[in-house]
């Protein structure tokens, strides 16, 4: 069984500009599950063509999390565009079709699971086959919480197994409560973002959308799936990668533009949002 952690790197890797040869690989399968059903199998594409078959009928639930490129998902009932940001939610028996147009390539995630508590999800509409495709963003920060949710394999240990289908669960519903937001409360959560991008702090911004500190971080966290200063860090790790990317500042000059007081401590927070030294990214990046 091929373990998750050691294919990290190349996890990270996918949201990288630079399109890699095309590759499939399958990060593990496993031959237990709990009772309650779990994950059977997780693996990753770069530059996939989609599904080959006209259509296909899985006999298991999957997920799709589309990291890069673009093109549509097809059932008989509906005709979708999919883009990167998009996780796509494969249901049993369903005939569908999903893929790039015009032979674009595109990169993906997947999840393959199953199991009583799945079909649960599906009869009460949790998992709806007229809602097939959730919308996730930031591209970065859900593709890390796909990952933590698929895990590495649980080698045939029922705790491991049992585990695996919690946290499954609990991506679904923050997935589901994210995907299926209202107009409204994206506006809202796009309103809040753009304060915080601008260098405010949470009880500015609260208090700029009339709110009180408490109410504001709980309705960011409800609607984004994370607290706003997780937000505000990956704004600070999007710019750290720039300039690691554009620039020729040393490290030390990156660190205290980003307000960094220790250059030590901010390739150490560099190093747990993205997988990579600052170091090693500037070399894997420039």
């Amino acid at each position: 069984m091929e373990n998750l952690g050691s294919g990290m790197d190349d996890l990270v890797g996918m949201r990288s500009s630079v399109r890699p040869i095309a590759e499939t690989r399958l990060l593990f399968r496993n031959a237990k599950l709990s009772p309650l059903g779990g994950i059977s199998a997780c693996g990753l594409i770069r530059g996939g063509v989609g599904v080959l078959e006209p259509t296909r009928v899985l006999g298991t639930y999957a997920l799709v999390y589309v990291t890069f490129g673009g093109g549509s998902y097809r059932t008989a009932d509906a005709a979708l565009t999919v883009s990167a940001g998009d996780l796509m939610i494969v249901l049993p028996n369903v005939g569908h079709w999903y893929g790039p147009e015009q032979n674009q390539p595109w990169d993906e995630v997947h999840i393959v699971f199953e199991g009583a508590v799945f079909d649960s999800w599906r009869s009460s509409a949790l998992l709806d086959p007229s809602h097939p495709i959730l919308r996730l963003e930031p591209i970065d920060y859900w593709l890390r919480r796909i990952v933590e949710a698929a895990g590495t394999g649980n080698g045939g240990n029922a705790r491991k197994a049992l585990q695996e289908v919690i946290q499954l669960q609990q991506f679904l519903t923050d997935a589901v409560m994210h995907g299926r937001s209202d107009s409204n409360e994206m506006e809202w959560l796009s309103e809040a973002k753009g304060l915080i991008g601008l260098g405010m702090n949470d009880r500015t911004v609260a208090e700029g959308l009339g709110l009180t500190y408490e109410t504001f971080r709980k309705r960011f966290a409800q609607l984004a799936g994370y607290p706003p200063g997780e937000y505000r860090g990956s704004l600070v790790i999007a710019e750290a990668c720039r300039l690691l990317s554009d620039s020729d500042v040393t490290i030390r000059e990156v660190s205290r533009r980003l307000g960094f007081s220790d250059e030590f401590y901010f390739s150490r927070r560099f190093k747990k949002a993205v997988g990579l030294s600052p170091n090693q990214f500037r070399q894997r990046h420039r």
